[in-house]
């Protein structure tokens, strides 16, 4: 369905969920979905690590960030989500993996052969439009935290960015999440930083950044 015309998505879709190919109620592509950009697919090592895979997120994944997401200590889902989430609903699993590829992008990383392969860490980013700046967000497995995976995926990330023509990345951290805004001091810098109640607003303008387009 996602490499499909956009004018056939919708009644493929229609037709899967009566055939029982997704759930009922599986979350429609949204308006206007690029293509799966599989150039930005990449093989990499580091050290404490190994080798491992990224690539953009996708609606087949849904199980694999399930499993990420169960496997986070506590500390970690607090970080990411700023509550002590308990679970995500299907729903919001969905639209997780469910992106355009253009104000949504997700880098997921991997470990295992392709048979048994593990979702380790995602990074992401949302565009806005109206100040092209994109919010971002990153979530690494509690295992392989502090191995430099996050500024890997950061720059990954920031890459893809710059290309599309996004101005900058904003982020919003806990004061006590250092470890995220240690990354984006050192990778986003300069930066422009403002606390509040406990939370920061961090933002990064890139050089190079213009107008808010499509690759």
């Amino acid at each position: 369905i996602q490499i499909a015309h956009p004018d056939f998505r919708a009644r493929l879709l229609d037709e899967a969920k009566e055939l029982a190919y997704v759930y009922p109620d599986q979350v429609p592509l949204p308006s206007g979905t690029s293509a799966y950009p599989d150039e930005h697919e990449t093989s990499a090592r580091l050290s404490g690590i190994g080798s491992f895979r990224v690539r953009p997120i996708r609606p087949t994944d849904e199980r694999a960030l399930r499993d990420l997401f169960y496997s986070h200590s506590p500390e970690t889902i607090f970080r990411r989500y700023g509550i002590p989430l308990k679970r995500l609903s299907r729903r919001q699993i969905q639209e997780f993996v469910t992106l355009d590829y253009d104000e949504q992008m997700a880098l997921a990383a991997f470990v295992g052969d392709r048979t048994g392969e593990r979702m380790i860490g995602v990074a992401r980013y949302y565009l806005d439009r109206a100040t092209g700046l994109a919010e971002i967000a990153i979530t690494i497995h509690d295992d392989y935290q502090g191995k430099r995976l996050g500024t890997f995926l950061f720059r990954q990330l920031a890459a893809i960015a710059k290309k599309r023509g996004v101005a900058g990345f904003v982020a919003v951290v806990q004061r006590e999440n250092k470890r995220m805004v240690h990354l984006f001091q050192a990778e986003g810098s300069p930066i422009e930083s403002r606390l509040s109640e406990g939370t920061y607003r961090l933002v990064s303008r890139f050089s190079s950044g213009g107008p808010p387009g499509v690759l």
